[in-house]
């Protein structure tokens, strides 16, 4: 990736795009000190919709979390053009895809997963977090 800073380049390898946002693209990374898969989410400071307060809210609340059922910030890196945001892969899908996918799923299942939910949502509203739009992984879930 042209331009991309020089330190995200000696410790990762960017992989192809697996999402995309209002303002960024998330991409597949490795980790080339030990193989681990990241995500890297590059945002595009050009981008009309870009708002750098909110991108550094953004930053500062991954940063305060520190949950098994939370989304880890891992690294970040700026240069002219973009923000990279390198942070846990998550690749389980949704609950609702497993959901779908089970032919069965009990009211135990259902309490289990809102456990989860609810330990994370504890946490993050204990450090004054309030998120308002909750994707909850299966890969951040460990009852699958």
């Amino acid at each position: 990736m042209f331009g991309m800073d020089a330190g995200l380049r000696k410790d990762y390898d960017m992989g192809p795009a697996i999402g995309e946002g209002s303002f960024s693209i998330v991409r597949l990374g490795i980790r080339r000190s030990n193989g681990e898969n990241v995500a890297i989410k590059v945002i595009d400071k050009k981008s009309i919709k870009f708002k750098d307060n909110v991108v550094q809210r953004e930053i500062a609340t991954m940063k305060l979390v520190d949950h098994p059922n939370c989304v880890m910030l891992y690294d970040i890196y700026d240069d002219s053009k973009h923000k990279y945001l390198v942070m846990e892969l998550v690749t389980g899908g949704t609950v609702m895809d497993r959901v779908v996918e089970m032919t069965h799923f009990t009211e135990k299942d259902a309490a289990t997963v809102t456990t989860h939910v609810l330990r994370a949502l504890e946490h993050l509203h204990a450090l004054g977090i309030t998120h308002r739009d909750i994707k909850v992984c299966i890969d951040q879930l460990s009852m699958f």
